[in-house]
């Protein structure tokens, strides 16, 4: 270790943005890897189970109990 806080501090931050590098990179694989199976698979595996659903009407209003 070293005597000097400012060194001690310059060596926390040094770590600090390591770590968050590795995040980062790891982070980044992780979508790539993710992205390649998308890519592979068909259009609607792809998007998801819901992706061709509607949402619900909602042109009409909700029915309230005080409207029965």
């Amino acid at each position: 270790m070293t005597d000097e806080p400012g060194e001690r501090r310059n060596e926390h931050d040094l770590a600090r943005r390591n770590r968050l590098a590795k995040a980062l990179r790891d982070n980044l694989k992780r979508r790539k890897s993710q992205s390649r199976g998308r890519a592979d698979a068909p259009a609607e595996v792809a998007a998801g189970p819901d992706a061709g659903v509607a949402p619900a009407d909602c042109s009409r209003p909700a029915v309230v109990d005080g409207d029965l």
